[in-house]
């Protein structure tokens, strides 16, 4: 049986009382990446008042426990020509402004994506229901404001996460290294359009 879950903004949380007397998710876990657990932790209500991100929390309709999460942003990517092949030259013209360097387009950014390991490993959400939700908020997000392409940023020490994004069609554009973390970054790309919805 197909489990009901519902989508559930934070903003829509914090009207609701969810974030009284400072409740900050201490019962969401994700040990596989310190920062996923983290930022909803410590900083998704902040870059939520900042007007810098939104942040989706996922939850089992049956048993009311946070399945995980999900941020969504809407950024500039900018790309040299230079990197580019005259295959994604062509994508990217489409959709973007151009100098005689570069590429600059608004993009969706999917900046965090995380399930819950607090919860026993045969009730745990999957990536792919993960993602799924996701889009289906960006495809809304489409109808209202337009927008054709979809970034991740993949940490480079997660091989593994490469065929899962490549399911949903995402293609390796650019690395990028944010110097504050000491992070090296895949940015991946699909057009919205294209992508997968399991």
């Amino acid at each position: 049986m197909k489990r009901e879950v519902t989508v559930i903004s934070l903003r829509q949380f914090e009207s609701a009382g969810g974030l009284a007397e400072g409740y900050s998710f201490e019962d969401f876990s994700c040990p596989l990446n310190d920062e996923v657990q983290d930022f909803l932790q410590k900083k998704a209500v902040h870059s939520l008042h900042l007007g810098a991100s939104m942040t989706y929390l996922v939850y089992d309709n049956s048993t009311s426990r946070l399945l995980g999460y999900f941020t969504l942003v809407l950024k500039p990517f900018s790309i040299e020509k230079e990197k580019l092949s005259k295959t994604k030259c062509r994508l990217i013209e489409r959709f973007a402004d151009a100098d005689k360097e570069r590429y600059t387009v608004a993009v969706y950014l999917i900046a965090q994506i995380g399930k819950n390991f607090a919860i026993e490993d045969g009730e745990r959400i999957s990536g792919d229901e993960l993602l799924r939700l996701a889009f289906e908020k960006l495809y809304a997000a489409r109808e209202i404001v337009s927008g054709k392409l979809v970034l991740v940023e993949r940490d480079m020490k997660s091989p593994e996460l490469v065929s899962f994004y490549r399911r949903w069609n995402f293609q390796s554009w650019n690395e990028r290294h944010d110097g504050k973390d000491g992070v090296d970054y895949d940015q991946m790309l699909c057009v919205l359009s294209n992508a997968l919805v399991a």
